[in-house]
């Protein structure tokens, strides 16, 4: 929803601060999408691999059934991929997801009450069939836009092509689509409840990723020269840099 004068030549940069952890949003294309990251805790030294949550091909599957509490919770690492994401990381996508969904709305429905507003964002979010709406949590996992530049297309061991989240957001580990992040973890209210996340606490979200937006909109502005370029010298990580600081 915001925009500088430098929108036209580069990507202006948003922020949303989730549970104290800075993330550096984009507006690329023509919605907002994730562009920089950083996660305190998101890397997974020390975490162990329980032979049961491998698949045959090594990395493309979590066998999630059978297993103990701890089995289910633990990141599970093969090859360098990360086969189920930190809970930040999950929630951080939803919140992506739920700022997404909340603009759709409120651009398409003007006039709608609070449940209303909940319910329309919900059924975004997770997808309606009966209105032909496609879930938001399928098409970021698909990098369909507006989360194309989430993704970066690579090729595993085996020739199969995969969706890995983008080296600028995490450079390791690998983060890989419908294996790191898939429907399961993105629905869900919380770890380990078959319960979807509900249509107010999207709302909740997208306006907690919205506010925090604006301000790193401030904070980029006071980076950028009078023109709204990078000032002579700088470049677009130092600008990440500035802005995660300032947040």
């Amino acid at each position: 929803q915001n925009s500088t004068s430098a929108a036209s030549r580069s990507n202006v940069l948003q922020n949303s601060t989730i549970g104290g952890e800075n993330t550096i949003w984009s507006g690329a294309n023509r919605s907002n999408v994730l562009q920089n990251s950083t996660i305190d805790g998101a890397n997974t030294n020390g975490n162990t691999t329980p032979a049961a949550a491998r698949s045959n091909d090594g990395a493309r599957r979590i066998s999630q059934s059978g297993g103990t509490a701890t089995t289910k919770k633990a990141r599970v690492m093969n090859k360098g991929v990360i086969l189920l994401a930190p809970h930040k990381l999950q929630q951080e996508c939803k919140y992506l997801a739920a700022m997404v969904a909340y603009s759709i709305v409120c651009e398409k429905h003007k006039c709608m009450k609070v449940n209303a507003i909940d319910d329309a964002v919900k059924e975004y979010c997770h997808g309606a069939k009966h209105k032909d709406i496609i879930a938001l949590f399928s098409l970021m996992l698909k990098a369909d836009a507006p989360f194309s530049d989430m993704w970066v297309k690579n090729t595993d061991g085996s020739g199969q092509e995969e969706l890995v989240l983008n080296p600028q957001l995490y450079p390791s580990p690998r983060y890989v689509a419908g294996v790191s992040l898939n429907q399961s973890s993105l629905r869900a209210k919380s770890k380990d409840t078959g319960i979807i996340a509900t249509g107010r606490a999207l709302v909740a979200m997208a306006k907690k990723g919205i506010a925090n937006n604006k301000k790193a909109l401030a904070f980029t502005k006071a980076f950028l020269d009078q023109n709204g370029n990078l000032p002579s010298g700088t470049t677009a990580e130092d600008l990440y840099d500035f802005v995660n600081k300032e947040m």
